[in-house]
This record gives C-alpha cells, structure tokens and sequence, in this order.
C-alpha cells in the first residue's frame, strides 16, 4: 500500500492529502465546501471541480463514459487488426498476384511502417488543426484506401492502397496522444 502525503495548514489541521488515487480535500473543516462540487457522499471536495455543462466529460454517466471507451478501444484496434489480417492472405495473394510471397508482403511490411510514422504526422497534424479534423479525414481516407485495396486490379495498385492505409489508420491511436 502506498503512502499519503499530507499538507497542513498554518494550525496544523490537514488541508489536503494525495494518495494513489489523486488529490484529496477534507470536506470536513469549517468553510471548506463553500461554492464547491463534492463527491457522493459529501465528504470530499472534487478536483478538478466539473462545471454546469452537461458536455463536460466529468458530468457524463458512468455508462456514457463506459460507451465512449469501448468505441475508442475498439477504433485504436482496427489499425493494428487491420494490418495484421494481410499476414494470412500473402500466400493466397502470391497466386493472384502470380508473385513469390516474399514480394508480396512488401505490403505488409509497408502498411507497418506507415502505421509507426502515421503516428508522429497524425500527432503533430491534430496539435496544428485540432483532433476531430483530423481524425475525420483520416478516417474517411483509411475508408477509402481500405475500399481500394479490395478492389485493386494490380499488385502496384494494392501496395499503394495497402501502403496509405497504414498512413491514415493510425488515426485513431495518435490522436488520443494529443491534448489541449
């Protein structure tokens, strides 16, 4: 168990306190929870303090919150399921493609890379235009190139499409990098 370190005021009453969970005030003392949000059970000041707008994410319920990580979660997977899923077709995709394995996982190997540098563009791009824009077109791009590699006539083609895929899905896990 860690420990909490504790602040006094000047007549040695604790003010605050900080454990593994964050910040605590003692709602408890004379004057403390004037024009102040506590939790539950009125016992501790909230930090940060949630404002009166419903959209604020400190005012949102438990489920609504819940709903909004598994979306994420399940958006920062694609990218990764997405690239992973060309693994089991190199073989198939050799006869297509009337090419050796090896030439056709350049693919793969492209879409990876591209997932790794997506990352740094798709960071700095949401830092400069913010991240819903971003996250937006990447998204619609990622669609399209994914639309694209399923209907490419010529491995050029695919590698392209696969190559600018790993660009744009990345959105989703870069951008949750990026705070205001």
């Amino acid at each position: 168990m860690s420990e909490i370190e504790k602040q006094d005021d000047s007549r040695g009453e604790l003010v605050t306190a900080r454990g593994p969970d964050g910040y605590l005030l003692d709602a408890s003392k004379p004057g403390m929870k004037e024009g102040l949000q506590l939790s539950q059970d009125q016992h501790n000041i909230l930090i940060p303090q949630p404002s009166v707008d419903p959209h604020d994410p400190l005012n949102w319920s438990q489920g609504r919150k819940n709903l909004i990580l598994i979306i994420i979660s399940a958006t920062a997977f694609l990218a990764d399921y997405g690239s992973a899923t060309g693994a089991v077709t190199l073989i198939p995709q050799a006869h297509i493609w009337e090419m050796s394995p090896d030439e056709v996982n350049h693919s793969q190997v492209g879409n990876l890379f591209m997932l790794g540098a997506g990352g740094i563009i798709v960071v700095t791009l949401a830092a400069f235009f913010g991240r819903l824009p971003v996250f937006l077109w990447f998204a619609i791009f990622a669609f399209v190139t994914a639309a694209w590699c399923a209907g490419a006539t010529s491995f050029e083609s695919f590698f392209a499409a696969r190559v600018l895929n790993g660009l744009f899905s990345t959105v989703a896990q870069g951008v949750g990098a990026v705070s205001k």
